[in-house]
């Protein structure tokens, strides 16, 4: 994953084989990434802009691209994304903050997983 979409470093994950996502916030974004060859994009910051954002960011990119909701994702909210149309989530500060430990950081990362399998 990249924090924003530059050509440059899309190019060069992509010439080693790699599969980028960039980090994008507009559907402006989302096409130059989708130009310079990016797949896959993390919707950055989702939590912010919310579920409505997404659907309608998906009405305008190409459905074979897949659109992540990153930032702002945790348990109470993972399935709504999944369902809105995200292909996928990242999650970092609502598993882990300085200070939590090993355990704090297993029971969150549980209840993410338990979200999105449909459990919560």
């Amino acid at each position: 994953m990249t924090p924003n979409v530059d050509s440059a470093v899309i190019g060069k994950g992509i010439g080693l084989g790699l599969e980028v996502m960039p980090g994008c916030l507009t559907p402006t974004e989302a096409f130059a990434a989708f130009g310079a060859g990016a797949r896959r994009l993390k919707l950055f910051p989702a939590g912010v802009l919310g579920i409505g954002y997404l659907k309608a960011v998906l009405d305008v990119v190409p459905r074979h691209f897949g659109v992540w909701a990153v930032g702002g994702v945790d348990a109470g909210n993972a399935g709504d994304w999944l369902a809105a149309g995200a292909q996928g989530i990242g999650v970092g500060g609502s598993i882990y903050r300085p200070g939590d430990t090993a355990q704090t950081v297993s029971a969150k990362a549980a209840a993410v997983l338990a979200a999105v399998e449909g459990r919560h």
